[in-house]
């Protein structure tokens, strides 16, 4: 009974430590996907002129959301 309460805080210890290690990893992560997603996302005009060409909108509308976009 001693032997198993000596060797139940240092499980305890350590199994805290590496579940909090894990998370900190985790939102490390998630943070610096974000992050990418973000610098490779592409701006509101390429978008327009994308559904543009695509011809998603006519051009009646892409004059209109292109100059909202300029405002």
């Amino acid at each position: 009974m001693m032997f198993g309460g000596m060797l139940l805080w240092p499980l305890l210890i350590i199994g805290l430590v590496w579940w909090f290690v894990q998370s900190q990893r985790d939102r490390d992560d998630s943070t610096q996907q974000s992050h990418a997603s973000a610098a490779t996302r592409p701006d509101a005009r390429a978008l327009l002129d994308e559904r543009y060409a695509r011809g998603v909108i006519d051009a009646e509308q892409y004059r209109e959301h292109r100059a909202d976009l300029e405002r």
